[in-house]
């Protein structure tokens, strides 16, 4: 199946400036903004309300000024799709609603509410929907599939300058991150880079974290990853992420609180560190002075985008 077209959420994000647009069929969901886009993108979800009978030729029409065409190519000719919930909106579901396609894949990439779950599950095939968190794949009865990355970034190795680095939004997790930093904070060097909408409120928070309202650049961050010896990574879910897929990359040390990765193909004791509330800073010096031990590129590929692109137009080809 040529063309199937996976669709990954935006160009300048993470890894996609990247990724061999020659060799795989990848295109992606989001234009850049303007006001003309935003006026199409309205007149369509203007459209879907009112209901009439020559709505469905007029949404399709518009969806191809709002979204690459491709995209609204492969819905109604059921040729084969993957696309990531990020910028899928009301326009494009109806437009897979209206035409049914059996081939069209919805992945989630990004936490659910109950109302955006009920939401894809009006629009899309339930056999159809995949969620990259196992507890909301359970919840809401959908597929499970595990996070990916690109494995062969042409990323450059540099100088460490710190033992630790942290970047994430709260999640509910800051005591957890708290109760690490205390840990280490008199014997080793650190980062922890705290994004919050809420930085004036914040202020006075933790002296030993930088909180910041507005995104770091993603090579600033992946700069600070590199410039450090290990990468934390404390969840208040079970799911692989992109710090546990850039440790792995960039041949890191690993600390998580995630049990669930001792059963897992990449897992060895002297690269990843899960930590529980009995942790102690003996524990943490054993650790880092283990060797790290390089993993089977065979086990990484597992994880990379380009195979999960072949996963996902392989379960295409199978669908009758």
């Amino acid at each position: 199946m040529d063309k199937f077209l996976m669709s990954l959420p935006d160009k300048t994000q993470y890894y996609c400036d990247k990724l061999d647009l020659d060799k795989y069929n990848i295109t992606f969901t989001n234009k850049p903004y303007s006001k003309y886009i935003n006026f199409r993108r309205r007149m369509n979800i203007l459209f879907i309300k009112m209901k009439l009978p020559f709505i469905k030729g007029l949404i399709r029409r518009i969806s191809k000024k709002v979204y690459d065409p491709k995209i609204v190519d492969a819905i109604i000719n059921d040729t084969g799709l993957a696309i990531i919930d990020a910028y899928v909106n009301l326009d494009l579901l109806y437009l897979i609603k209206k035409y049914k396609p059996k081939r069209a894949f919805l992945l989630i990439w990004n936490p659910l509410s109950d109302k955006k779950a009920k939401l894809y599950k009006k629009y899309m095939r339930l056999e159809n929907i995949y969620s990259y968190s196992i507890e909301e794949s359970k919840k809401y009865n959908f597929n499970h599939f595990n996070d990916f990355y690109l494995m062969t970034y042409p990323y450059e190795k540099k100088p460490i300058v710190r033992d630790f680095y942290f970047l994430g939004r709260d999640k509910n997790r800051m005591e957890l991150i708290e109760d690490f930093s205390k840990l280490i904070k008199d014997k080793y060097t650190y980062q922890f880079d705290i994004y919050t909408e809420f930085l004036e409120k914040r202020k006075f928070g933790n002296p030993l974290f930088n909180y910041f309202d507005e995104y770091l650049p993603f090579k600033d961050y992946l700069n600070r990853g590199f410039e450090s010896r290990c990468i934390i990574d404390v969840n208040a879910t079970s799911n692989i992420t992109f710090r546990t897929l850039e440790a792995l990359i960039f041949e890191k040390k690993y600390i998580c609180n995630n049990p669930n990765f001792k059963n897992m193909d990449f897992y060895n004791p002297n690269n990843i560190l899960i930590i529980d509330e009995k942790t102690t800073l003996s524990d943490i010096d054993e650790f880092l002075e283990k060797p790290y031990i390089k993993i089977d590129f065979e086990i990484l590929k597992r994880y990379d985008v380009y195979t999960v692109y072949n996963n996902f137009k392989k379960k295409c080809e199978e669908i009758k």
